[in-house]
C-alpha cells in the first residue's frame, strides 16, 4: 500500500519539500491503520482484485489526510498566513486526487456516492459539534464524549461500504465491520485524550480526560490552588484518570474484536489485540510510576549529623546500624529488594545479589536476614534483572560474587552460563544472545542492537572485581585484567557505559587490578583521577546530572581504601565526614540519577546528546527510587572502612 501511495504522490509533481512532507515514513507510521484499512478488510471481499484494493486503500487514504489537514486548519490560528495557505491548497490536491481515483470505482450516480455522503455528513456534524462545545466551554458527559468520537469515526464507514459495492462482493457483513471501526474508534480517542491532554487545554479544545480529572479533584474539596500545567497533567495519572480511560480504551477495543469474531479477519484481529496489549502494558507503567512516587515521598530528606565535625567509630557503627534497619524494611515479604524503575519493570534479582553482595562482602556471620538467604540460594533465583528478564553479566557479577562471599560451591553451569558473557578478548558485555534481546525488547528481527552486545568497561571491571577475589579465575583474571587495563583513558579513569559517572567502572577497576602486582601504574593514575574528581565539599558528583552522589563518593571512598588508605586519608576523611552528615532521619542516602539507559546500537554514550529523566524509554537516566542500591553501597564502605581502622 505505502509503494502505491508513493507512486500516486510522486505523479502529482508536488516540489520536492512538498513531496518529502506527505511521504515522511514516521508520519505513514503514525497513520499506518488508515494506510491500510483497506488491506485490512479485504479478506471480507475476496473477489475484489489485489490491484483494486491497492487504488482503492491509497484513495481512503488520500481522503483521510485531506480531513485530518482540514480539522487542524480549523483549530490553527496561523492558518492564513502563507504557508498555511499553500498547505490548504497542497490538501486539496489530495482531495482532487482521491475524487479521482474514488470515479474510477464509482462514476457519478453510482449508489456509493449517497452513503459516503451520509458518511461524510455525520462526520462534518461531529467535527462542528466538537467546535461549539469548545467554544461553549461545556462538561462532556461520557454519553456525549462517545457520540463524538464514534461520529469523528464516521469516514471510515463509508469504506466496508465502497468495497461491497465492488463487481463481485456483497456487503453481507457491513454491520459488523461498521460497528468494529465505531469502537475501535471510540477507543482510540480514550487513548488521544491522555497523549493530548496537555495540547487541547492550551488550544481550548474538548478533552473528556480534562473533564473527569477536574471532577475527581472538586470531590476532593482541596484547600490548596489547584495546580496547572504539567503538574496538572501529572494528577491525570496519580488521580486514577489515566487508568479509567485506558480501561474503556480497552472495553471498547474488546468490543471492536467482538463485532468481527468469526469474519476471517486475522490481521485487523491481530491490530485490535495489539492495541489491547498496549493499552494493558501503559496500566502497569502508570502502577509502577504511581508506587515509584509513593516510595519517593516516604523517604525522609532531612539529614541526621548537620551540626557534627567529627565523627567517632561509634557514629560510623550507628550509621551502619541504622542503615541496616533501613534495609530491611525496604525488604520485599519474598526476600527480595528492588530498585531502578526501567522498560523491563523492577530491578529485583540483580538488586537483591547486589545487596546480598555488598552486605556480605566484609562479615557474613549474620549480615543477611534468612528470608533473603533462602529466595538467593533457591533454584528459581536467577541471575537477571528480574525473573522476567533473561540472564546478564552485571546481576550473575553479583550473584556470583555473593555466593564466593558465603563459600557456596557454584554449580558448573552456573559458572558457564557467568562466564558466557565474556569474550575471547576478555571484555564482558551486558547480553550475548541478539534474538533473545530483542525479543525482550519487542524490537524487529533486523533492530541494530550491537551496543548492548559489545564488551563494556563498566561490566567487565565489576566481572573481574569477583573474578579477583578467587584464586581459582587465575587464568580468567588476567585476560580480563588485560583487557581492562588496555581500556584505561589517558587521565586514569575508566569510561562507564551504563552510568552517569566513570566513577563506577574507575573504582571497580582499581579494587580489581589491584589484586595482582602488575598493574600498580595503572592503579596510581585511577587512583590519582578520583582525588583530582573529589569535590571541596568530600564528594563525588553524577556527571550527567551534574549533582553530588552518595553512591559514587562511597565507590569512590572504598577505591581509595583499597588502594592506600594512608596515603589517602585526607580525601578518605573528607568523603567519610560528606557521607555521615548526608545520612537521612530514615537511615538512608538520597537516590542518584545513575543508571544510562542508551539507546541499544548506541556504543559510546558521548553519542546522547541529551539524556531525559525517567523510567521509561531508552537514551533515559534513572534513579535509584528506593535508596536501595546507594544505601547498601554506602554501608559496604562504611563496614570495609571500619575494618581498616580496626586494622591500625
Amino acid at each position: 500500500m505505502i509503494a502505491a501511495y508513493n507512486a500516486l504522490i510522486g505523479s502529482l509533481s508536488f516540489d520536492p519539500h512538498t513531496e518529502q512532507v506527505l511521504l515522511d515514513p514516521k508520519v505513514l507510521q503514525e497513520h499506518h491503520f488508515y494506510l491500510h484499512l483497506v488491506k485490512y478488510l479485504a479478506p471480507v471481499y475476496p473477489a475484489v482484485p489485489e490491484a483494486a484494493q491497492q487504488r482503492l486503500g491509497v484513495a481512503v487514504y488520500l481522503y483521510f489526510r485531506f480531513a485530518l489537514s482540514c480539522d487542524r486548519l480549523i483549530d490553527d490560528k496561523k492558518s492564513l498566513d502563507g504557508a498555511g495557505i499553500k498547505g490548504f491548497f497542497v490538501h486539496i490536491r489530495l482531495l482532487e486526487a482521491a475524487v479521482r481515483e474514488l470515479s474510477a470505482f464509482f462514476p457519478a450516480g453510482h449508489d456509493f456516492w449517497p452513503q459516503f455522503e451520509k458518511s461524510r455528513e455525520q462526520y462534518l456534524s461531529a467535527i462542528l459539534a466538537e467546535k461549539q462545545l469548545a467554544k461553549q466551554s461545556v462538561t462532556l458527559t461520557r454519553e456525549r464524549f462517545e457520540q463524538l468520537a464514534a461520529g469523528k469515526s464516521a469516514l471510515c464507514y463509508a469504506v466496508p461500504v465502497a468495497m461491497g459495492l465492488l463487481p463481485g462482493a456483497d456487503s453481507a457483513q457491513l454491520r459488523p465491520l461498521q460497528q468494529c471501526l465505531e469502537y475501535l474508534h471510540i477507543g482510540f480517542q480514550y487513548l488521544d485524550d491522555i497523549d493530548d491532554y496537555q495540547k487541547d487545554i492550551q488550544e481550548g479544545q474538548p478533552n473528556f480526560a480534562a473533564c473527569l480529572l477536574a471532577e475527581k479533584l472538586a470531590a476532593m474539596k482541596l484547600q490548596s490552588p489547584l495546580p496547572e500545567g504539567q503538574e496538572r497533567y501529572k494528577l491525570l495519572f496519580l488521580t486514577g484518570v489515566a487508568t479509567h480511560c485506558l480501561e474503556h480504551a480497552i472495553l471498547n477495543f474488546e468490543k471492536s474484536l467482538a463485532s468481527i469474531a468469526g469474519t476471517g479477519l486475522a490481521q485487523l484481529e491481530h491490530y485490535i489485540s495489539r492495541n489491547i496489549h498496549k493499552a494493558q502494558e501503559q496500566i502497569k507503567a502508570i502502577s509502577l510510576l504511581v508506587d515509584k512516587a509513593k516510595v519517593k515521598a516516604s523517604h525522609s530528606s532531612q539529614h541526621q549529623h548537620v551540626a557534627k565535625t567529627q565523627f567517632s567509630v561509634a557514629d560510623i557503627e550507628q550509621a551502619i546500624a541504622n542503615a541496616k534497619a533501613f534495609l530491611w524494611a525496604a525488604m520485599e515479604d519474598d526476600g527480595s529488594w528492588t530498585d531502578f524503575l526501567t522498560n523491563a519493570g523492577l530491578g529485583r534479582n540483580w538488586i537483591t545479589a547486589y545487596v546480598a553482595m555488598n552486605l556480605t562482602e566484609v562479615s557474613c556471620d549474620n549480615a543477611l536476614p534468612d528470608k533473603a538467604a533462602a529466595l538467593l540460594f533457591s533454584e528459581k533465583f536467577s541471575g537477571a534483572y528480574n525473573p522476567q528478564i533473561s540472564s546478564d553479566a552485571d546481576s550473575l557479577n553479583f550473584l556470583i560474587g555473593f555466593l564466593h562471599n558465603r563459600e557456596y560451591q557454584i554449580e558448573p553451569s552456573l559458572l558457564e552460563e557467568w562466564t558466557a558473557f565474556c569474550s575471547s578478548g576478555g571484555g564482558w558485555s551486558t547480553y550475548h544472545n541478539p534474538a533473545i534481546l530483542r525479543s525482550i525488547m519487542g524490537l524487529k528481527a533486523e533492530a541494530d542492537v550491537s551496543g548492548w552486545l559489545s564488551p563494556k568497561t563498566c561490566v567487565s571491571a565489576a566481572a573481574l572485581y569477583v573474578l579477583s577475589r578467587k584464586a581459582q579465575y587465575g587464568e580468567g583474571y588476567q585476560r580480563s585484567a588485560d583487557y581492562l587495563a588496555d581500556m584505561q583513558k589517558e587521565n586514569g579513569s575508566w569510561d562507564s557505559y551504563w552510568w552517569s559517572s566513570p566513577v563506577y567502572a574507575t573504582a571497580y577497576a582499581i579494587q580489581a587490578l589491584s589484586a595482582s602486582g602488575r598493574y600498580g601504574n595503572s592503579c596510581m593514575k585511577a587512583v590519582d583521577w578520583l582525588c583530582a574528581s573529589q569535590s571541596s565539599g568530600g564528594c563525588w558528583n553524577s556527571d550527567i546530572i551534574f549533582s553530588e552522589s552518595p553512591l559514587y563518593t562511597a565507590m569512590a571512598m572504598k577505591a581509595l581504601l583499597h588502594a592506600d588508605a594512608l596515603q589517602n586519608a585526607p580525601n578518605l576523611t573528607a568523603a567519610q565526614n560528606w557521607l555521615l552528615h548526608h545520612q537521612t532521619s530514615d537511615g538512608s542516602w538520597q537516590s542518584t540519577y545513575a543508571l544510562l539507559v542508551p539507546s541499544p546500537e548506541i556504543h559510546d554514550i558521548r553519542e546522547v546528546s541529551r539524556w531525559k529523566k525517567g523510567s521509561f524509554g531508552v537514551n533515559t537516566i534513572v534513579d535509584d527510587h528506593s535508596r536501595v542500591f546507594t544505601t547498601v553501597t554506602v554501608v559496604n564502605t562504611l563496614e570495609y572502612l571500619l575494618t581498616k581502622i580496626r586494622q591500625q
